[in-house]
């Protein structure tokens, strides 16, 4: 897995340091990026329990504010919170929190379309419950988030990724994303 993450990073750290054309861009707003965004999210995590081969779905709400050191190149903090919990037989499941910091690394749009990477570190909680005993979990570890962002306006862009979450070898989390971004003046 460590040998994708470093194929990944170089390919977009070539994406992120490409010559960007005159053709490449609808609009020559768009190549210069404001400084900061933020964004807000709905994710569709798949939490899965090797052991037990167990698969929990719940749904999570999350906010973002990113700051663009040059452009293409950002960092970003990310804070979540569980919208809708799961439940598979007598194991409940309640998403307690997320909170991450990631180096986002996002290509020049080409009619109105980016496609972006995100890197970081990650520890989301979780409350479980069984009719036997309860316990709280939290999960640090690395995130990758692959994703396609679409440019409503100049300063709005849909955006969807998905996303895995790297913690051990008894948990695994993956989810679909779809959210918004709002980039802030320039």
């Amino acid at each position: 897995m460590l040998a994708v993450y470093r194929i990944i990073i170089v390919l977009c750290g070539v994406v992120a340091f490409m010559p960007i054309s005159k053709g490449m861009a609808q609009d020559a707003s768009v190549l210069h990026m404001p400084k900061a965004y933020v964004s807000a999210f709905l994710d569709r995590h798949s939490l899965g329990l090797n052991d037990n081969n167990v698969e929990l779905k719940p749904v999570v709400g999350s906010a973002a504010v990113g700051y663009w050191i040059r452009d293409g190149i950002g960092v970003e903090l990310e804070a979540g919170f569980g919208v809708s919990d799961d439940s598979v037989g007598r194991l409940d499941v309640d998403h307690v929190s997320t909170l991450g910091a990631s180096l986002r690394l996002e290509s020049p749009p080409i009619s109105r379309f980016a496609a972006y990477a995100l890197f970081g570190y990650v520890r989301t909680s979780y409350d479980a419950d069984t009719d036997d005993a309860s316990s709280s979990v939290s999960l640090p570890g690395g995130r990758m988030v692959l994703g396609v962002t679409y440019m409503l306006t100049p300063k709005l862009v849909l955006d969807t990724a998905f996303t895995h979450h790297d913690y051990d070898k008894e948990v695994r989390i993956n989810s679909f994303r779809l959210g918004v971004r709002f980039d802030l003046g320039s």
